[in-house]
């Protein structure tokens, strides 16, 4: 067994960079060996309130403690296996879909080539150029919206859209 003195020195040897790339590697082997195809992603982001002096945190939305230091992380999970296939740690005052297509990406190569049959994700997503990405990729989707007056406006308005289902 080694002493822990030799595995604070291999520790202080990783940095930010260091640890994506063997993450990503280690997140690639397990996905890689997975007998499974066809996975639903999901997508979620959250407000982590912080105390202290914690690196990268940063004042912004948090509905709990107002004014309080937080991280808005974003999270992805494969519903079918229950695990974390990503998770990018940003400061408090990101933006709900600040990086959405990068992350994204991201997850996407971390799950090593397997197909996504269904990507879910919370209103933080509904941004025009996410959504328009998405249909670009021909990747089936569904995201929650706020409900907010024009969206209940155009629902009300329209009138096709019962047939549209029926269909």
């Amino acid at each position: 067994m080694a002493n822990f003195k030799a595995i604070m020195r291999l520790f202080r040897k990783f940095d930010q960079g260091m640890n994506m790339r063997v993450f990503g590697e280690l997140y690639r082997w397990f996905f890689s060996n997975l007998q499974v195809d066809g996975l639903t992603l999901d997508l979620d982001s959250t407000v982590m309130t912080r105390y202290g002096q914690q690196e990268g945190a940063a004042r912004g939305y948090n509905p709990r403690k107002r004014g309080r230091y937080s991280h808005h992380p974003l999270m992805a999970f494969v519903s079918d296996i229950r695990m974390v296939a990503n998770l990018w740690l940003r400061p408090g005052n990101s933006h709900n879909a600040n990086n959405a297509l990068a992350f994204l990406d991201d997850s996407l190569d971390k799950l090593a080539g397997k197909r996504v049959a269904l990507l879910r994700a919370d209103s933080g997503f509904s941004e025009h150029v996410f959504l328009d990405d998405l249909d670009q990729r021909s990747m089936h989707y569904l995201i929650a919206l706020r409900l907010n007056q024009p969206l209940q406006r155009a629902l009300v308005e329209e009138t096709n859209w019962w047939h549209w289902m029926m269909a």
